[in-house]
């Protein structure tokens, strides 16, 4: 928000959580799967987090997770 004085305030709702010991370990491999561009891995760890259905097609699920991620994997982002 805008201040009297010009300064910028930011406001804090103390939104916060707590992953249990598995969510963190599978956010850390998703993560892990995600920068290995292991798109069957990937499909994988969101179907343990319960983000994609367990019935799911889970080679399918990896195509489509690369045609979906492969080019943000490849962009360069140098100038």
């Amino acid at each position: 928000m805008a201040l009297d004085d010009g300064r910028i305030g930011f406001l804090d709702f103390g939104i916060v959580g707590r992953f249990t010991p598995l969510r963190r370990r599978q956010i850390a491999d998703y993560l892990v799967a995600f920068v290995s561009a292991d798109y069957r891995s990937l499909g994988g760890v969101m179907m343990q987090m319960g983000s994609v259905d367990a019935g799911v097609d889970l080679e399918h699920l990896a195509g489509d997770l690369e045609l979906a991620y492969k080019p943000m994997l490849e962009k360069s982002f140098a100038t």
